[in-house]
């Protein structure tokens, strides 16, 4: 069920946001983390004005768009500052909608930098700041962005759009690839090593999807498909 989430997600990305022309799928990088809100205005997690946020490690990515020194560099990645706008439900699913928020990577060398530390109940004095010290490498603004939870066992998925507008290597990516980017992953919740405080652990991609055929549909239609 949570690969559906995934690919249903997914689908319905393209479907909203992809600009109408055909490409190859592309590859930049694959991210895990962890994520949590602050504010957290309300009980639980999703609801509206909750702001939502995402720390942890760039664990690969493109050589061609992007050149990182894995063996002698940390690379961490940041979402921050995405609120929650709007929510829907198909039971057990909730939907969260968020407003445009940022994305953002950085370098930081394991010898002389400060080793990223998660903490607990962020933020705190080692989260976000070990995670966004060092060298920003590469940002954007992210928009479209859904996160899907199942409620009865608070595993989901979550996608959205990003075009690239800071950091040192964003001249290494044509500038007419900086838009049109998209990330999706999943997100699993306790039982996964996630700390205190934290909401769910995160794993994650950014790619320019290849483009499909896209079909007319319907919110109501995409939420049909979490009913069976």
């Amino acid at each position: 069920m949570r690969m559906r989430n995934y690919f249903v997600l997914m689908a319905l990305g393209l479907a909203l946001t992809m600009p109408a022309r055909a490409h190859a799928d592309q590859f930049l990088a694959d991210f895990r983390g962890f994520d949590y809100e602050d504010p957290n205005n309300s009980p639980g997690f999703g609801n509206v004005g909750d702001n939502y946020h995402s720390l942890g490690y760039i664990t690969q990515v493109n050589p061609v768009l992007l050149t990182c020194d894995f063996t002698n560099n940390e690379y961490t990645y940041q979402f921050k500052d995405l609120t929650a706008i709007a929510t829907d439900s198909a039971p057990p699913f909730l939907f969260v909608f968020y407003a445009p928020g940022r994305f953002r990577i950085f370098e930081d060398s394991k010898t002389s930098g400060t080793t990223a530390d998660f903490g607990v109940n962020p933020p705190n004095a080692t989260a976000p700041s070990t995670f966004t010290d060092g060298t920003l490498t590469l940002g954007g603004v992210v928009s479209n962005f859904i996160l899907t939870l199942d409620l009865t066992n608070n595993n989901g998925s979550f996608n959205g759009d990003i075009t690239f507008d800071e950091g040192s290597q964003q001249g290494s990516i044509p500038p007419a690839q900086l838009t049109g980017w998209s990330f999706a992953g999943l997100t699993s919740g306790s039982g996964t090593g996630t700390p205190q405080g934290y909401s769910h652990q995160v794993d994650g991609q950014i790619r320019v999807p290849g483009v499909v055929p896209a079909y007319g549909t319907s919110w109501g239609m995409v939420k049909s498909l979490y009913r069976h």
